[in-house]
């Protein structure tokens, strides 16, 4: 088994492997059966496919047709590109795609990374793993316990932003000895979909997130800081949305030191919290000593309390472990005041909010800016 990263030129389309089969940009492919098929410019098709994983050097729009399995062991991932990613059921025959991923060691269950030069340097920007309209189901298992050694499982993962749209039926299941994330990036939106999203992490102090989103301050070679905004943020929209995790059902968080001020931010539209009762959207300002200087967390995570969350023990404490978001009523919808927010008291049925979001990086172990990892037999 070797194990490597990919550094790949800044182009639209590119080559990659499926199973133990390659595919080049520019030349058309299949396998014998079909059950694979490849244009040569990005866009793969799959029938009743199963096998290992697929990655891709570039964007890649992938079609499922039928019943697709892809099984993974020993660090490999699911279906993985250094670019765009895009899993559909364009057809509407009800294509779906199942990936089980196991192992002392697991890439993610479908991750979408940006692409570096041999030098290093960033080529591309704000990269996209999409489930347009399917059926999807990510099942990734970290068997190793060791507490010498870094244990974490990632189902669905974006450098950038995670969008699952137009009808999806999305099922994660992330589990690890150190920390699990069932859905995490920097912006993570849910429209018109079903999104079922678990992480269990089994170790002392370990931490885990259904829907996982986070942002930092970005400093240069000599720790200055730049103009960006860290801008985490989470939206669900008109969609059921199920979601668990040990430490957070659903998160988001902006981090850096004394010159934050930016919060990330969640927004529900049309739908409403229906478990557990009197759940809220609770604000989170945690700043803690570092290197002489100062930590900040702000956000927002899905809570219990009515006050600002100042510490990591009371974000433990108020955090909404197992949430359940549904559609709003159409009637309901038109007269709600909205999500209840840290200071408000009544639930109203449902409605509409927009507010910071909430985090915790520095036990969160989410810190991937990363490409592809690529593995091959």
């Amino acid at each position: 088994m070797t194990a490597g990263l990919l550094l790949t030129p800044n182009v639209a389309f590119a080559s990659g492997t499926i199973g133990d089969s390659a595919f080049e940009d520019g030349t058309a492919s299949q396998d014998e059966a079909q059950t694979w098929v490849w244009d040569g410019a990005g866009n793969m098709t799959l029938n009743n496919y199963n096998g290992g994983g697929i990655y891709s050097e570039g964007n890649l729009t992938l079609e499922l047709n039928g019943t697709n399995k892809i099984t993974s062991t020993d660090g490999n991932s699911g279906v993985t590109a250094n670019g765009n990613l895009t899993i559909q059921d364009a057809n509407k025959d009800g294509g779906s795609l199942d990936v089980n991923i196991t192992g002392d060691y697991t890439g993610d269950g479908i991750g979408a990374y940006n692409r570096y030069d041999d030098d290093g340097n960033q080529v591309t920007k704000n990269v996209t793993a999409t489930i347009d309209g399917a059926t999807v189901n990510v099942n990734v298992t970290n068997t190793n316990t060791n507490q010498d050694d870094y244990s974490s499982a990632y189902g669905i993962y974006s450098e950038d932003d995670v969008n699952i749209k137009n009808g999806a039926n999305v099922t994660v299941n992330a589990t690890a000895n150190d920390y699990a994330y069932g859905i995490a990036a920097t912006h993570v939106a849910v429209t018109d979909s079903t999104v079922t999203a678990n992480a269990t992490a089994t170790a002392k102090d370990a931490k885990s997130y259904g829907i996982f989103a986070s942002d930092g301050m970005r400093y240069d070679e000599e720790g200055n800081i730049g103009d960006y905004v860290p801008n985490a943020s989470i939206t669900l929209t008109n969609s059921t949305v199920k979601a668990k995790g040990g430490t957070a059902s659903i998160y988001a968080v902006n981090s850096g030191d004394k010159g934050l001020t930016a919060a990330g931010t969640i927004t529900i539209n049309n739908s409403f919290i229906s478990t557990p009762g009197g759940a809220r959207i609770q604000d989170v300002r945690i700043s803690e000593p570092w290197e002489g200087d100062e930590y900040r967390l702000y956000g927002q995570v899905i809570g219990t309390g009515t006050e600002t969350i100042t510490s990591q023990e009371q974000l433990e404490k108020d955090a909404v472990k197992d949430v359940v978001i549904l559609p709003a009523p159409k009637a309901a919808a038109a007269i709600s005041t909205g999500i209840p927010q840290t200071s408000d008291v009544t639930l109203p049925v449902a409605g509409t909010f927009a507010a910071s979001a909430l985090a915790l990086l520095a036990g969160l172990g989410l810190s991937r800016r990363r490409q592809a990892k690529h593995f091959a037999e």
